[in-house]
């Protein structure tokens, strides 16, 4: 008899200082603003982000940058497995603005290479990524992006000044398209 209520006790104390720490947990921020850089990431090569937290463990997700292919904008969801810290999965779809009339050197047709004029027009991706995230203080965190940019448009460049470029130098615009890897990190303030 003796052996039930001490284990009776026992659960009870466990399911005490359980429920202690559940109640004494911070309250996870429902906003997070940051800075990010990195290749085809939501940010763009330097830009900000904000997540804003839907329910429990879901976010929207935005980025506002400057890339390669112009301004950036990105809008996206995001599941975290656990709050802070490890592991979070999201998808979303980013918008480049494109650049107008920028001159590059590139390999003609004929082997010679000289300056060409290019449109580089909007472009968009379909991004697909795993984040991992490390708390930094009680509500920041540092995060790594890894993923891909499924390209939605096929090479959007158009030759303004009736340059013919070689089959390489078209292979070389298509590889600096939106679209590809995502490597990305920043950092997000909790608010």
């Amino acid at each position: 008899m003796k052996r039930k209520i001490l284990s009776l006790l026992f659960i009870v104390a466990i399911i005490s200082v359980n429920a202690q720490d559940i109640e004494m947990a911070p309250k996870p921020p429902d906003l997070y603003l940051g800075v990010g850089t990195g290749l085809n990431s939501y940010t763009g090569v330097l830009g900000i982000s904000g997540n804003i937290r839907i329910v429990k463990k879901h976010f929207m997700q935005a980025g506002f940058g400057l890339g390669s292919w112009g301004y950036k904008y990105t809008v996206g969801l995001r599941h975290d497995l656990t709050y802070g810290r490890g592991w979070s999965f999201g998808a979303g779809v980013s918008h480049c603005t494109g650049l107008k009339s920028v001159e590059l050197e590139m390999e003609q047709y004929s082997g010679d290479t000289k300056p060409v004029k290019v449109n580089l027009k909007s472009a968009n991706t379909l991004n697909l990524k795993a984040t991992h995230n490390w708390m930094i203080g009680k509500k920041n965190t540092f995060y790594v992006d890894l993923g891909y940019a499924v390209p939605l448009q096929q090479s959007p460049w158009e030759i303004t000044d009736g340059s013919r470029i070689s089959e390489n130098a078209r292979k070389a615009l298509d590889l600096i398209t939106p679209g590809g890897v995502i490597l990305g990190l920043g950092l997000t303030f909790g608010l």
